[in-house]
């Protein structure tokens, strides 16, 4: 064995500086708060190649002394603590005296600074181990400023991955920076980067004397501003206390030394966001991640809008000696010693903001009435889907309703269908209103029906499993004698009836739940291998509220290449295909099937076209939000949207939307593309669709798809199961219906020891 020995001072630098220095935005935000600490109030950031060869920060705060020009890049030398009893009052930023060190170890370093007692100004050059290499005066006013070259230049890995993905750096550095813009009113902060073509743009500037509202329309544009409320902090309330189980009188205690303030979204429809990018948290003034307290929000938020996020700016005010901030090199994770009391104080003050508040909740008038969809069906006569996709498509009637949390509010929730052949929605854009497979021969007469209705009336007597509006399958006791199903098998001409086979099966659910008895206590005195032989993997039942963990199942156990082996047994009701594999008999539906096929062929493929607008609209779009735009103009070019930028020297610059995608009746605009925005952010690069776009393309691909009630051929249904094998997600059609799912092993249909 190797002889065990102290690291070297250098190493041990060297390692411990990549922990404390993260990222780009890690990087910034150290020189930032250093400047804070300095008492300033003017903060200047220029990048160059957004910071990938250049970081600059200047300040005009106090300076440094130059008795401490040696000290100042040393690992652990600070003026902030003695000892470590004073952690539990410090009030600054930084504390440890690790940024500068680490930073000197990972780049190029140089600090130009002058205090107050000082004559004139001196640029001082660090090497890595945080040394002077080079000393000289200069003038410059009182302040100081950083320069940063080659940020991680001496971790070649890093480096390579920091460059590589130098634009995603950039964007979390513009989002942390907005939660210091927003925190500190007082101090001027502004953000300018310059491109290696000498093109210069100011990414975000705030004015120094104004309010938080004032700064976030500075960052987000008075949109933004406009959709906010106040919040407004009140007791605990005795319910609230007992769900996070604290006392009330202490809460109320607590209540009186602590302070929450700032701003969150209204929670009427339309006016929140489509993901929670725009949510920050501080604690006595100190921008940090709390999960927490960020679930709590958003939870409340969506007891009143379910479907969207809201923006929220909190700082939380209380005695630093019940905070922990020295969790993490970063300092973003903070430990709270009341935080139960805070959550109760949040979700109170929350519940209370939004309930004495009126909202209008979007909802079409056509859609709130279940009669009126119906009503719809026959007069234009299409299926039930076609009306919801054509009701849809039209603006939207507001009304305005008494604001209560979304589980209280019921519009004609449910239709009750009998077929049990038909399905429902239940991953759309609205569950207010269920969504039902489209059928267009169950629009033909009652007549014509009635053959096909007594047919069923066996068919659901002997308790099969059925589909109604929420799929739900409910038990029932099995029939005493077995009874007997008509199952229609593979035709060659659906036209011709007199070719259609017909067979008449035994099943009895009675004899097939004897069996399957018998198996289980047949494996539970198996052996372990023959058990694991035996025991079926799929075990989700054919139930609603079991989807996701039918889906993982399918997803775990069955390749998608096993639907090119399927055997093809035939079709059942002429909505399913019942398919073999193995051991094991699946069902699949026809309808969701080939209507995802078709959906996924409208994604990969369809290129809208732009409508060019007559007056270009104008997008508030903060400077990362315009840098993904342009980095991904190809994509947005695909979805039919085309940007002009105007370009300002003095302030950021500005961006209109100039084409927009039309086709037929769906039109869309400026909300399509922050949702394109948002799903570009953390994927880029990549074939995004608008959640209305891939509505749009959900609507016609069920027009164009294989109806239930639609006879079926051999070849034709071996070409549905086999498209299912080229799909990137055969699961779940794209209205969430699941495809297929697992009827039985068929192995647990015989006594143990039968053939």
């Amino acid at each position: 064995m190797a002889t065990i020995r102290a690291i070297g001072r250098e190493t041990v630098h060297q390692i411990c500086s990549g922990q404390v220095i993260l990222d780009l935005a890690t990087a910034v935000k150290e020189l930032l708060e250093n400047s804070v600490d300095a008492g300033a109030d003017s903060i200047e950031i220029k990048l160059k190649d957004y910071g990938r060869t250049c970081i600059e920060v200047t300040d005009n705060g106090k300076g440094v002394e130059e008795n401490d020009y040696e000290s100042l890049t040393l690992k652990h030398h600070t003026s902030k603590l003695q000892n470590f009893s004073d952690l539990l009052s410090v009030e600054t930023f930084g504390f440890r005296g690790e940024a500068l060190s680490s930073l000197c170890s990972l780049c190029s370093l140089s600090i130009t600074t002058r205090c107050k007692s000082a004559k004139i100004a001196h640029k001082l050059v660090y090497n890595n181990n945080g040394g002077i290499m080079k000393k000289s005066c200069v003038a410059r006013q009182l302040g100081t400023t950083v320069v940063l070259k080659d940020l991680f230049c001496t971790l070649p890995v890093r480096h390579k991955e920091f460059v590589k993905n130098i634009k995603r750096e950039f964007s979390k550095l513009i989002n942390l920076l907005n939660a210091y813009c927003l925190i500190y009113t007082n101090v001027r902060i502004s953000c300018i980067n310059e491109t290696s073509k000498g093109n210069r743009s100011v990414i975000l500037i705030t004015s120094g004397k104004g309010s938080i509202l004032d700064n976030i329309s500075a960052l987000f544009g008075s949109k933004q501003h406009s959709t906010l409320l106040e919040f407004k902090q009140i007791p605990p309330s005795p319910e609230v206390c007992g769900k996070y189980f604290v006392n009330h009188d202490k809460a109320i205690e607590f209540f009186n030394q602590c302070k929450v303030s700032g701003y969150i979204s209204s929670c009427a429809m339309s006016l929140g966001r489509n993901a929670s990018d725009r949510q920050y948290y501080s604690i006595n003034k100190r921008p940090c991640v709390i999960p927490k307290i960020m679930k709590v929000v958003n939870e409340v938020f969506h007891m009143f809008n379910r479907y969207q996020y809201p923006f929220v700016q909190l700082d939380i005010s209380t005695k630093s000696d019940e905070v922990d901030v020295n969790v993490t090199p970063d300092k973003r994770k903070i430990f709270i010693q009341q935080e139960k009391y805070i959550l109760a104080i949040i979700r109170t003050s929350l519940l209370e903001l939004f309930n004495g508040k009126d909202h209008a909740i979007g909802v079409t008038k056509a859609i709130s009435n279940n009669a009126n969809i119906l009503a719809h069906t026959v007069e234009k006569n299409i299926s039930i889907d076609e009306a919801i996709d054509d009701i849809k498509s039209k603006p939207y009637d507001f009304q305005l309703v008494k604001s209560e949390p979304y589980e209280k509010i019921q519009n004609c929730r449910k239709i009750n269908v009998k077929r049990p052949f038909l399905h429902t929605s239940t991953n759309y854009e609205t569950d207010l209103i269920p969504l039902l497979s489209s059928n267009k021969r169950l629009k033909q007469d009652q007549n014509s029906n009635k053959n096909y209705e007594e047919s069923h009336k066996h068919f659901q007597a002997d308790s099969i499993p059925t589909y109604a509006e929420n799929r739900e399958v409910k038990d029932k006791i099995p029939p005493k004698e077995p009874s007997f199903k008509k199952f229609h098998t593979a035709i060659d001409d659906p036209a011709d009836k007199s070719t259609k086979i017909q067979c008449h099966l035994r099943y009895s659910f009675a004899v097939m739940c004897n069996n399957m008895k018998a198996k289980f206590i047949h494996l539970s005195r198996s052996s372990d291998e023959s058990r694991k032989k035996l025991h079926p993997v799929f075990k989700a039942k054919i139930s609603s509220d079991q989807n996701k963990k039918a889906e993982a199942e399918l997803v775990k156990y069955f390749n998608k290449s096993s639907f090119e082996n399927m055997e093809i047994i035939g079709q059942f009701n002429m909505g399913f295909i019942i398919g073999k594999h193995r051991n094991d008999l699946f069902i699949i539906d026809q309808h969701a099937a080939d209507e995802k096929y078709n959906f996924e062929e409208l994604q990969s493929s369809t290129i809208l076209l732009g409508q060019p607008l007559i007056i270009p609209q104008l997008l508030e779009l903060t400077a990362g939000e315009q840098l993904i735009v342009i980095e991904n103009a190809e994509i947005f070019q695909k979805n039919g949207f085309v940007f002009n930028i105007a370009s300002n020297n003095d302030t950021q610059d500005t961006m209109y939307l100039t084409k927009v995608p039309m086709s037929r009746n769906w039109t869309f605009g400026a909300s399509d593309v922050s949702e394109l925005i948002f799903m570009l952010t953390d994927t880029p690069h990549t074939n995004c669709r608008p959640s209305r776009v891939r509505q749009m393309f959900a609507s016609r691909a069920c027009r164009k798809s294989i109806m239930v009630g639609t006879a079926l051929t051999e070849n034709q249904m071996k070409d549905v199961v086999s498209h299912m094998a080229k799909m990137n997600q055969p699961w779940n059609c794209p209205h969430g219906r699941p495809t297929m799912r697992h009827l039985t092993d068929l192995s647990m249909l015989v006594k143990p020891g039968n053939s």
